[in-house]
């Protein structure tokens, strides 16, 4: 797998959630495929049905082969403000509301990722963290 965050932290706070995309992209198409979805999840530690890979892309702007898009996942929109946490609460595994280093190291691991303290310097770097350095969901939103 590459490494979505490669890079990341130099220009734009959107490219947090297009790295996320990129993440769960996993044949980097352009696409998220049903199947792409529940593979990632399954890396981390979720075992998703039909029903509820129906109730994830509900509402989302698919294309006609029922793949999400990165437009299509309506990024910027308030209405798809779910897509965002729903992300955010991936990362957050204790569920406190905040994502700290080390949460994002697992995950990032989870899903065959290595991340050095450079890499997680260079992910953080420019967004909205409180005073222990942990990006909360509020922060994710105002990006």
């Amino acid at each position: 797998m590459r490494c979505a965050f490669e890079g990341y932290g130099q220009e734009d706070d959107n490219d947090v959630v297009k790295a996320a995309f990129e993440t769960f992209d996993l044949d980097g198409n352009g696409k998220i495929s049903r199947q792409e979805l529940k593979q990632v999840m399954e890396k981390l530690g979720e075992t998703l049905t039909d029903k509820d890979l129906d109730a994830l892309l509900k509402g989302l702007n698919l294309d006609d082969k029922g793949q999400l898009t990165y437009s299509g996942t309506g990024y910027g929109q308030e209405d798809d403000n779910d897509v965002v946490k729903a992300a955010f609460e991936t990362f957050d595994l204790d569920g406190n509301g905040k994502i700290s280093r080390q949460e994002l190291k697992q995950v990032m691991e989870k899903l065959g990722e290595t991340l050095t303290d450079k890499d997680l310097d260079a992910l953080l770097k420019g967004l909205n963290l409180d005073d222990k350095g942990q990006l909360t969901y509020s922060g994710t939103v105002r990006l």
